[in-house]
C-alpha cells in the first residue's frame, strides 16, 4: 500500500504460483489513484514488487493491463516489461468487455 500525506494513493499485489513447474512465476497488479498518477508511485510500487520477487525466488513477473489504460501500458514498458500479446474480451469493467494486454518481465 502507498500512502501520501496520510491518504491512500495506490497498491501493489503479487500472487505466486503454487505448482512446482510454475513456482518461479508471480502475477502482479498495480493500482494508483488518478490524482497520484504520473508522479512515480507506479514505478516505486513495481520496484518494490521486484525486490520482493527476488527475495522469494520469483524469476518471472506477469501483469495484465486493460488495453485502453494508456498510463498503465506506458508504465509497464517504462519499467522493462515486455508485451506478450493481447487477450480479446478478457476483462470486464463497468459492464463493458475489454481487451487485455499481457506483459511479463524476467528478473
Amino acid at each position: 500500500v502507498c500512502i501520501v500525506n496520510g491518504e491512500f494513493a495506490g497498491y501493489a499485489t503479487a500472487v505466486g504460483h503454487q505448482q512446482e513447474r510454475t513456482r518461479h512465476i508471480a502475477d502482479i497488479r498495480i493500482g494508483v489513484l488518478h490524482k497520484y498518477k504520473r508522479i512515480g508511485i507506479g514505478k516505486a510500487l513495481v520496484k518494490y514488487v521486484e525486490a520482493w520477487a527476488l527475495e522469494n525466488n520469483v524469476k518471472r513477473l506477469q501483469a495484465n493491463v486493460v488495453q485502453q489504460n494508456e498510463a498503465a501500458l506506458s508504465l509497464m514498458k517504462e519499467v522493462g516489461f515486455e508485451q506478450e500479446g493481447i487477450r480479446s474480451q478478457a476483462f470486464m469493467l463497468q459492464n463493458e468487455i475489454l481487451n487485455e494486454v499481457a506483459f511479463s518481465k524476467v528478473l
